[in-house]
């Protein structure tokens, strides 16, 4: 019955985002078109309704929704729908009554609108986010990287390893090009993963003409949302970390080594 009301309705409510001192507030998706049971990444996803919308002037051009009756989307397909960047998220119906079921308004808000019974499951869409928090993001999509040689000053080479990425400001997405850190020198290169990714202070800088510029080392704040206690405190999004594990993103912390340069 859910997946037929997604299937047949023109907007559907996206859940609450929080990552600290950054809130995204619900917020209606305008159903540009939406399918049902569509397989994805060769067959090992398939959500409940895949829908194409707009959420103001941002576009989803994928989002999974998972309606939930016996069972919450399970950790080993949350992991994929990330580790492939698809834009998830699931809808609770398991505590409905039958009365609720039975009557087709109030099943229909419990589909399309009510805020309490939603969360995402995974949310990777960096110009969304941005817009939204007036936030600048790093969004990595390749999780490939490449090396280069250069000639340090004392004349000796040095080997920098790189990614492509984009950086993403409220309005605008350009493609840059993000350095490894060099506690991979010698060692296997750990490239960034795909995803969103937080910009410490440390890592950006204003030119003389007022142009952004990543500094020569990045360091990046892994973000990964969809904290267990959305109410609950929560480190903010740009603030030092120690390490470990929060409640409401992980951080991937790399040590310097030496003094930072461009």
């Amino acid at each position: 019955m859910a997946k037929e009301v997604l299937a047949t309705s023109h907007a559907v409510l996206l859940p609450r985002w929080a990552s600290g001192d950054v809130a995204i507030e619900p917020e209606l998706l305008a159903i540009v078109s939406a399918h049902l049971e569509v397989p994805l990444l060769d067959g090992a996803a398939r959500p409940d309704a895949l829908i194409r919308g707009m959420a103001q002037e941002i576009e989803f051009d994928v989002l999974c929704v998972e309606v939930r009756v016996h069972h919450a989307v399970d950790e080993p397909k949350s992991e994929l729908l990330a580790a492939n960047g698809l834009d998830a998220i699931e809808i609770d119906l398991s505590r409905l009554t039958d009365d609720a079921v039975a009557d087709l308004a109030a099943f229909r808000y419990e589909v399309l609108e009510n805020p309490r019974n939603r969360r995402w499951v995974h949310l990777s869409h960096a110009s969304y986010v941005a817009q939204r928090a007036d936030k600048a993001l790093i969004e990595v999509e390749d999780p490939t990287f490449s090396e280069r040689v250069i000639i340090t000053k004392a004349g000796r080479p040095f080997t920098i390893r790189e990614q492509w990425a984009f950086l993403v400001k409220p309005g605008s997405r350009g493609r840059v090009r993000i350095q490894i850190p060099d506690e991979t020198v010698g060692e296997d290169a750990v490239p960034y993963p795909r995803g969103m990714h937080a910009i410490s202070g440390r890592s950006i800088t204003v030119d003389g003409w007022g142009r952004l510029r990543l500094r020569y080392k990045m360091y990046l704040d892994q973000i990964q949302m969809n904290p267990p206690q959305p109410e609950g405190p929560q480190r903010g999004l740009f603030d030092a970390d120690n390490g470990s594990e929060g409640p409401g993103f992980n951080v991937r912390v790399r040590d310097w080594k030496g003094r930072p340069g461009w």
